[in-house]
């Protein structure tokens, strides 16, 4: 018991911490509970067969389906054309169509399943991102409350199994969750105008004007684009890009070569050679002298370059870092952006300013936007990164729904074989996502890819964890720890302390997992000792894991809007205290009206 308390006292510091990856420390925990003796080495890998990894497996895959088929697409540029006539009927519109998404979806994809349609939208009416982005993302969190399909749900649900007592159903969590959701929204549509400012530093202007234009005023890109000749006496005649020392000595972005002959190289590789009278075009400026000494000649004057960057075959864009992205802490040289992608990057949005100065060597960051620019075949592409979230492009078409019907009845079977209980949820979902991949409606390369390895990790290493404090009557000592202090004052009053926990620690703890598999062995054990319904406490730690509403980093759907709304941490306080209270009160009024928390 000594040895299992420590080992999740010190896996709970290094949670809060953040000194080592949650995903590692999950496997640091059975690891060290195996060597310590007090789980079999047989059961270090029971948490992966859980019915709680598998549902995971099954809903990543069913969410990038939705999202590859255009079925959210569809629904979310729908509800937010034929309602977002104004920021007021916007803020409705997105924030409602957000929460519907994250009823099936992971709420990091359905956030970024609804951003490019809601930036498009922003821009056709000159709404602030700053009312808009962050209600869509708190929307989100609140509606995943409603249903199974989400981490801490799926997690408080398989300790309920491991502990022999009956799991939640899809629909299980709708009587609290639902409220609560519907409340929440309200009061966060009501709320929003009156706490966040109205203007916002990453003003989007309005889309009609054309897109390349407001977006070089955006990022201060008017006058950067500069045009130098290469002089036949140019030591850079028949070097590459790359041994030409172009990027790295001047700190300057190449983004086309106008050829002698009339060709046109948009966004040139670095094994492309300069040769006599090639014509450069590059962002940003760089002094005259310096051209001079490597052979190159300033030209003056505008001379159309801007025209000459657009033409038909070529677009511009903006794509932000997911809060999970493989590039995020590294610089543009160390991905090879350029050759890994195709395209150029003209600058960075970070902070609520645009960076055009050093952008190679500046490793990015969650949220970074980086404004793109390169051929429409290469920009649709990206479309498909998981890395990067394209932002709303004009000459982007939705998918007809045509070529969606098959997901579209193979998800809604699954849920509704789900929902009944015809079949558990587990199998349900798992055999839901094998039709989708045999019917290919997405590839299993794709399959693999959508699953977030990280939180499957944490989700199956710390579960041995929760059978350990089972198991040697360590939650059973905690529980009844706190049942003299709290219980005491009857079982209400226990269950008010383990929401109030839940909820602080939230906020400290990103992922939605490791807290109720910490907390949720401790809360049930605590209800069967007060004789209340142990499923009323397992409701109560679900549904309070998911009120990260007060930082940035307690959910990735906060961190994602950060930089693209210009929040600070204040906004996050403001608009999410009176969410985070809402939650707690709805949750302790609604939770002993369904589970007895008297004479169980």
């Amino acid at each position: 018991m000594v040895l299992v308390l420590s080992i999740m006292l010190a896996a709970s510091v290094l949670f809060i911490g953040g000194w080592l990856r949650p995903d590692l420390v999950a496997l640091l925990v059975p690891i060290a509970l195996s060597i310590t003796g007090v789980i079999s080495w047989g059961e270090v890998f029971s948490g992966f067969t859980s019915s709680a990894v598998i549902v995971l497996l099954a809903a990543f895959v069913i969410t990038e389906t939705i999202r590859q088929t255009g079925l959210g697409e569809i629904l979310s540029a729908f509800l937010v054309r034929i309602t977002g006539h104004s920021e007021r009927s916007l803020l409705f519109s997105i924030s409602l169509s957000a929460a519907f998404l994250s009823l099936f979806m992971n709420n990091i994809a359905a956030a970024a399943v609804l951003m490019p349609a809601g930036i498009s939208a922003m821009r056709r009416v000159s709404a602030s991102p700053k009312r808009l982005l962050l209600p869509m993302a708190f929307a989100t969190q609140l509606a995943g409350m409603a249903t199974l399909l989400t981490t801490s749900n799926i997690v408080m649900s398989s300790i309920l199994r491991n502990h022999g007592l009956p799991a939640f159903g899809l629909l299980d969590f709708l009587p609290v969750g639902g409220p609560v959701a519907v409340v929440g929204l309200a009061v966060m549509i009501w709320l929003t105008p009156r706490l966040l400012p109205a203007s916002s530093e990453m003003f989007l202007p309005p889309e009609e004007k054309g897109q390349f234009i407001p977006l070089a005023e955006l990022y201060g890109l008017q006058g950067e684009f500069h045009m130098a000749s290469v002089l036949p006496d140019s030591p850079l005649v028949g070097s590459t890009l790359a041994s030409s020392g172009l990027r790295k000595v001047l700190d300057i972005n190449i983004v086309a070569i106008y050829r002698s002959s009339g060709q046109v190289i948009f966004t040139p590789g670095s094994k492309e050679q300069l040769a006599v009278h090639d014509r450069l075009l590059f962002t940003p400026s760089c002094p005259a002298a310096k051209l001079t000494a490597l052979g190159l000649e300033a030209e003056s004057g505008d001379d159309g370059q801007r025209e000459r960057l657009m033409p038909k075959k070529v677009g511009l864009v903006e794509a932000i870092i997911t809060p999970r992205s493989s590039l995020a802490h590294k610089t543009l040289r160390q991905i090879l952006f350029r050759q890994r992608y195709g395209l150029s990057v003209l600058a960075i949005w970070r902070n609520g300013q645009p960076i055009r100065q050093g952008i190679k060597e500046l490793p990015l960051q969650f949220g970074d936007a980086l404004l793109l620019q390169g051929t429409h075949a290469r920009l649709n592409q990206l479309k498909t990164d998981h890395d990067l979230i394209v932002l709303g492009r004009k000459e982007d078409k939705q998918p007809p729904l045509g070529k969606s019907w098959v997901a579209l009845v193979i998800i809604a079977a699954a849920l509704a074989c789900a929902a009944t209980q015809w079949l558990p949820v587990a199998e349900t979902l798992f055999i839901g996502a094998t039709l989708l991949i045999l019917t290919r409606q997405i590839t299993m390369d794709d399959a693999y890819e959508a699953i977030d390895w990280r939180s499957i990790v944490l989700v199956g290493g710390m579960l041995p964890a929760g059978a350990a404090l089972n198991k040697t009557g360590a939650a059973h000592l905690m529980a009844r720890l706190l049942t003299d202090t709290l219980g005491r004052f009857g079982p209400f009053a226990l269950l008010a302390g383990f929401c109030g926990l839940t909820v602080v620690l939230t906020q400290f703890i990103p992922g939605g997992a490791a807290i109720p598999l910490i907390i949720g062995p401790i809360a049930i054990s605590a209800g069967l000792h007060v004789g209340a319904d142990p499923r009323a406490f397992a409701m109560t730690v679900a549904i309070a894991t998911s009120a990260s509403f007060l930082t940035t980093f307690s959910h990735p759907v906060n961190l994602l809007v950060m930089g693209p709304g210009g929040y600070s941490g204040r906004d996050y306080v403001r608009l999410g205290f009176p969410l985070v209270v809402l939650t707690v009160i709805l949750t302790l009024l609604l939770v002993p009206l369904i589970y007895p928390l008297y004479g169980f």
